[in-house]
């Protein structure tokens, strides 16, 4: 059962456990009431969780499916959960697409980590021209599956239930040929609403006028989905040439205000903007489980 009425003190540790291999079919539910582990996972439980039998967690498949469990077994090599409760958590309605310019590494795991406890829907980096960081084809690989465990374990922390989408690094251009010719089945429902805002300190129009201008869209009593795209470019910014591509590709120039932020703190400022103003902000924390 969902539910808010545990303790603090519970809340905030509650231990919880991503298994994206648990989602069952589009509008299933899991067959069995047990769950196996491997050695991988049974010795995650073991040496950083600190669990042991009988002890609870949550197991999230990052598909927006919850289920408390109990551990019935545990070894160094093998696991079996009970599961008691399951529930779903729907997507918000609110889908932010960040297109990151690469930046130094750090950055770049900065970004998506707190992308992702902010709801981040879809994660894109980019080569761009005055990016210090590049990543080849050779790399790209190895980069997407640490970026995965980045978002996974941000996923954990978060009890975000829904994992990010993670493109493997491209050229910006690549990524808008992409976005362009992009064709979302959802997009042609009349209460969706799509946007595609390139964050530009000298920009004309900031982020608290593009919304208040386009709030008046979906003030029916049912909450519209909206799909927001965001830009950003790397520590020295977009080059011209990538603005006016942008631009083609449908991207309006937008500003935060009269400070320069750096790249990683204007993209997470976006986005708690966005989440704020249109997102799931108004829902509590609160754990799914009595």
């Amino acid at each position: 059962m969902c539910s808010s009425d545990l303790p603090r003190t519970i809340r905030r540790h509650q231990t919880r456990l991503l298994l994206p291999t648990l989602a069952p079919p589009e509008g299933g539910t899991l067959a069995s009431g047990h769950i196996a582990l491997d050695r991988e996972h049974a010795h995650h439980l073991i040496r950083v969780l600190r669990l042991h039998v009988g002890d609870q967690l949550e197991l999230l498949d990052g598909q927006g499916h919850c289920y408390w469990a109990t551990i019935a077994s545990l070894s160094k090599d093998h696991a079996t959960l009970t599961i008691a409760s399951q529930c779903y958590v729907p997507l918000n309605p609110l889908q932010i697409t960040l297109v990151q310019g690469l930046s130094a590494a750090d950055h770049m795991d900065f970004s998506l980590q707190k992308g992702v406890e902010l709801g981040l829907h879809r994660f894109i980096p980019v080569n761009c021209e005055r990016s210090v960081s590049r990543i080849d084809a050779a790399r790209s690989e190895s980069k997407l599956r640490h970026w995965q465990k980045v978002a996974q374990a941000s996923c954990m922390q978060s009890a975000n239930p829904w994992l990010p989408h993670i493109h493997q690094a491209q050229d910006l251009g690549s990524a808008l040929d992409w976005m362009s010719s992009k064709t979302d089945a959802s997009t042609t429902k009349s209460s969706t609403f799509t946007y595609r805002w390139m964050l530009d300190p000298y920009a004309n129009q900031s982020l608290n006028e593009m919304l208040s201008s386009n709030s008046q869209r979906g003030t029916t009593a049912q909450i519209p989905n909206r799909q927001v795209s965001l830009l950003v470019g790397p520590e020295a910014g977009l080059s011209d040439q990538e603005v006016n591509a942008a631009k083609r590709a449908g991207f309006e120039s937008i500003h935060l205000g009269p400070r320069t932020l750096r790249t990683e703190t204007a993209a997470m400022a976006a986005i708690a903007v966005l989440q704020a103003a249109w997102g799931d902000w108004s829902q509590p924390a609160s754990p799914r489980w009595i």
